[in-house]
């Protein structure tokens, strides 16, 4: 009896730990105002990497991509985006990928100047 009683008390701790550990999804994800500075600056950092040098350029832009990459990868687990989308509303993706947006043309813009200067430095 007394084995039981132990086997059951262990048992409910257990089940009773194992409902305390819900962890949610975005406290561990940026925030949308984070993803707006990053957008940000990832693209003025890209686009005076691409006005002073092509290989500051490069480097610095598929570090931007990286980070944009592997948030993109989070939103589309079939495990954890999901959640994101509940806890922090579609507008976080939208606004996420709308920073990615505004990333990929001051990019643009960086590899525009990049090719004008060298333009008219011949």
């Amino acid at each position: 009896m007394k084995l039981v009683g132990i086997i059951v008390l262990t048992s409910c701790i257990f089940l009773g730990l194992s409902n305390l550990a819900q962890a949610e999804v975005m406290d561990k994800e940026p925030t949308a105002l984070w993803n707006w500075a990053w957008a940000t600056l990832a693209g003025i950092s890209a686009i005076a990497a691409w006005h002073w040098r092509w290989w500051a350029g490069v480097p610095v832009t598929l570090l931007g991509f990286l980070g944009f990459w592997v948030v993109h990868l989070e939103l589309q687990d079939p495990f954890v985006g999901p959640d994101i989308r509940i806890e922090a509303g579609a507008s976080y993706v939208t606004q996420f990928y709308a920073g990615g947006v505004i990333w990929l043309v001051l990019n643009a813009i960086g590899v525009f100047v990049w090719i004008n200067r060298g333009r008219t430095q011949r």
